[in-house]
């Protein structure tokens, strides 16, 4: 759950950031509709593990039981798989998540397939593998394909402008191309202007070349190539240029194109009622009960690309196997695919085509998340290690990179965080101080905290720390990970561990030793 970004302009690329003043709750009761800051400061603290390498007692509780698959034939432990029941349904419990499924691939077979509570809380059914959850954002990386797809053809060039596809385009926007597109370094503002849109009849949707023009009344946010910073809008431009290239519907192309070949039979775009399937109901936790979401908030046949899509985790497990092969995308697409963002000035950002590019113990991996209202997703790939893990909810803002994290660890001890020496052994004992406060029911907001800082950790933001930590109980380790300093803010990674409960947080301290940022992450 993200209170507070605004001081985060572009919180994907630590070098240039304007200021380092946010505050990040993952699982705080206060909701938004969406999670792209998440993913924003998700991906700040990519960029922090790159560089340093060269979401609580539920109402629905009892519902929380696991629907048994068959036993797993591949190389889970009995005791893991205990493990792992222990620690999902803990998780559950303890975000509120009514329904969730987990698969576990190992070098593309796989390993783990299981659902855990209700895919329908008011008819008690059961969340199964083949349940059909919207996924969000992970359909950046179908968009992102579907790109690619194009460019195998010979029919789009990655450093091609836009405008050669899109003409009313405007002409701020003459230095955009494919790429920027893509990597979120088009300098393009989170999302599409809503007043215009909103009186679109998505029943009666006007010409792409109209919608683009619509699109073109936003000025650019940042200088194209100079940073990068997330962006919705960029994701429906690219869906825009499918569909143009193509002369398909954007969901057309993927079935045509992605989900026959892999027979991912229950994918598809979330206005599509498909039959066969049964679709988990969407649900949103007020800090008391749940209350079934409303639907989707954005105009349906404006957002298939950016974050439109729904499947079940088998399918969605079929892709990532897809991903070892040659079956959709050549070896060379791939490298694409998973390449860092380059800036104007040289560096790198951890973001390729749809993926964030991170890593654990210095052992790369990439993963995306999604989160539509009622909807949390997420996938991670352990290439090295050879595992992938599958997180389907039908929660709003749940943290299901969190419940992946856990698993994946479990899995591989070696994906589990490893505490290290601190360099400034200050900061972890200040860190400490500032989790024990809020586990006793508050935080003074003082000099500890820079000017910046204090005036937006208002009563809600201090809320919402203490109701995150609330269900805890001891918190057995607060370990050092790794550190970056920038313009002398320094960021620095703990691991924080409790029963059944890890956590990675990144605390920033301006050159007076005062905390101008303190960013939970859902790991």
């Amino acid at each position: 759950m993200v209170l507070f970004d605004s001081k985060f302009p572009n919180v994907f690329y630590f070098v240039k950031m304007r200021t380092l003043l946010c505050l990040v709750i993952e699982a705080s009761p206060i909701v938004n509709h969406r999670n792209t800051s998440s993913m924003r400061v998700h991906i700040l603290l990519a960029s922090l593990s790159l560089a340093l390498l060269s979401a609580c007692g539920g109402g629905h509780s009892s519902n929380i039981a696991a629907h048994v698959q068959p036993a797993p034939t591949g190389p889970i432990s009995t005791a893991q798989l205990a493990q792992i029941d222990t620690y999902v349904q803990a998780q559950m419990a303890s975000q509120h998540i009514p329904g969730l499924t987990l698969v576990v691939n190992m070098n593309g077979q796989p390993a783990l397939e299981k659902s855990y509570g209700v895919a329908n809380i008011a008819a008690s059914t059961p969340a199964t593998p083949a349940t059909v959850f919207r996924i969000g954002s992970i359909t950046k990386q179908f968009t992102a394909t579907a790109i690619m797809l194009l460019v195998q053809d010979g029919r789009i060039g990655l450093d091609d402008k836009v405008s050669r596809y899109l003409p009313t385009a405007p002409a701020s926007w003459n230095a955009i191309t494919i790429r920027h597109l893509l990597q979120h370094t088009s300098g393009l503002q989170r999302d599409l202007p809503a007043a215009p849109l909103a009186q679109v009849n998505p029943n009666a949707l006007p010409p792409i070349d109209d919608l683009v023009a619509m699109a073109g009344q936003i000025p650019l946010e940042n200088q194209t190539g100079a940073v990068q910073s997330y962006s919705n809008a960029g994701y429906h431009l690219l869906g825009f240029v499918i569909e143009k290239v193509s002369g398909q519907y954007f969901a057309d192309f993927l079935r045509q194109r992605v989900f026959a070949p892999l027979a991912m039979t229950s994918a598809d775009v979330i206005r599509t009622k498909k039959t066969g399937f049964a679709m988990a109901t969407g649900y949103l936790w007020d800090g008391s009960g749940h209350s079934a979401a409303s639907g989707y908030f954005l105009t349906p046949g404006l957002i298939e690309a950016e974050g439109n899509l729904q499947m079940n985790a088998l399918d969605l497990a079929k892709w990532d196997a897809s991903l070892l092969t040659e079956r959709i995308l050549t070896k060379a697409s791939l490298a694409q695919m998973w390449t860092p963002a380059r800036l104007n000035d040289g560096t790198t950002a951890p973001y390729g085509f749809g993926w964030v590019l991170d890593a654990i113990n210095q052992r790369p991996y990439t993963w995306h998340d999604g989160a539509v209202e009622g909807f949390s997703s997420s996938i991670a790939r352990h290439t090295g290690e050879g595992v992938s893990v599958i997180v389907l909810d039908n929660l709003n803002r749940a943290a299901p990179t969190r419940i992946g994290a856990g698993v994946a660890a479990i899995v591989k001890p070696e994906l589990s965080w490893i505490g290290a020496a601190d360099p400034k052994p200050a900061t972890g004992e200040l860190l400490r101080s500032l989790i024990d406060e809020v586990k006793r029911g508050g935080l003074a907001v003082d000099d500890r905290f820079a000017p910046e800082l204090k005036a937006i950790l208002v009563p809600e933001a201090v809320a919402g720390f203490v109701e995150f930590f609330k269900p805890w109980g001891s918190i057995d380790e607060v370990a050092y990970v790794d550190q970056g300093s920038v313009a002398g803010v320094v960021m620095a990674r703990y691991i924080v561990r409790g029963k059944n409960e890890q956590l990675l947080i990144g605390i920033a301290l301006d050159t007076g030793g005062k905390v101008t940022a303190l960013v939970p992450i859902t790991e």
